[in-house]
């Protein structure tokens, strides 16, 4: 997008700590996520720079094909009789992204693959300037 298609960010509360993840069967996640140092830089990186330009840590952008536009892909997260039963303990981050889960972006389109998201053919007009994806 141009400049003028740009809103104005708006300031974002600081978050407050949140609990860390629970253990799964017993196991710390620690022992089973495994996500290289680089990579959580990079996406602290990516973050940070989406709050400076004023984005909302409640949302999220899903990416892929007819399988990313079928409402129960995710969806059902944003219903208010959502009953977690036994994952409950999952509430606070249903509640962090609520509204988030059901809607479908410009990432996610009939006959996408995941070779051909980096493709500035597939490129929506609207929201990417001349060789963007």
């Amino acid at each position: 997008p141009d400049a003028a298609s740009t809103p104005d960010p708006t300031p974002t509360p600081e978050p407050a700590a949140t609990p860390g993840p629970p253990a799964i069967n017993g196991i710390p996640p620690e022992q089973f996520v495994v996500i290289p140092p680089e990579v959580a830089a990079n996406i602290r990186t990516i973050y940070a720079q989406g709050q400076a330009l004023g984005r909302s840590p409640n949302y999220f952008s899903k990416l892929g094909d007819s399988t990313t536009l079928n409402p129960n892909l995710l969806g059902r997260f944003d219903d208010p009789e959502l009953n977690l039963g036994d994952y409950a303990f999952l509430q606070p981050t249903v509640d962090q992204y609520a509204g988030a889960f059901a809607q479908i972006g410009v990432a996610a389109r009939l006959g996408l693959h995941s070779w051909s998201v980096f493709d500035p053919l597939w490129a929506d007009k609207e929201w990417c300037n001349n060789n963007e994806t």
